[in-house]
């Protein structure tokens, strides 16, 4: 659920997928847990508690910045495994 375009962009580049950003800020962690508990408590069928939001946008992955972000993290990969082996 963040709120920032910013780190959405990055999540969709680094997954490379497309992330739907919900029209309502009723989304996330939270809302999910009081559904479930919903349908624990109450026995109502999953589809009428489980809906999807409205989407407001969908936000698509920057391909031009996909390569470099493998780049850094294969760089931070085996930097970090050097780390790791101290410890």
């Amino acid at each position: 659920g963040a709120a920032s375009d910013y780190w959405l962009q990055i999540l969709a580049t680094i997954l490379n997928l497309p992330l739907d950003v919900p029209e309502s800020g009723e989304f996330g962690a939270a809302l999910g847990a009081a559904r479930l508990a919903i349908v624990g408590v109450t026995k109502q069928a999953t589809e009428q508690v489980m809906t999807k939001p409205v989407i407001a946008r969908r936000i698509l992955p920057d391909v031009d910045l996909q390569p470099k972000y493998e780049k850094a993290y294969r760089h931070f990969a085996t930097r970090f495994q050097h780390v790791k082996e101290l410890q």
